[in-house]
């Protein structure tokens, strides 16, 4: 993803299985991620979105 201001990042968009909604999860900085770990990051939290019908998005929101 690149904004129009900041730093660029790596972004994963999903749709739950529960909800139906479009969202997006910010993995990570692209200075911090490089395309290979970003993209291993991304399979898990897919994995998980359709096994567990985790949200990463909400689940972050918890935490903060």
């Amino acid at each position: 993803m690149i904004p129009k201001r900041g730093n660029t990042y790596w972004m994963l968009r999903y749709t739950t299985s529960a909800t139906k909604l479009r969202r997006e999860y910010a993995i990570g900085k692209v200075d911090d991620w490089s395309l290979t770990n970003a993209r291993d990051e991304a399979a898990k939290l897919r994995l998980a979105i359709k096994r567990e019908g985790v949200d990463p998005a909400q689940k972050r929101k918890k935490i903060n």
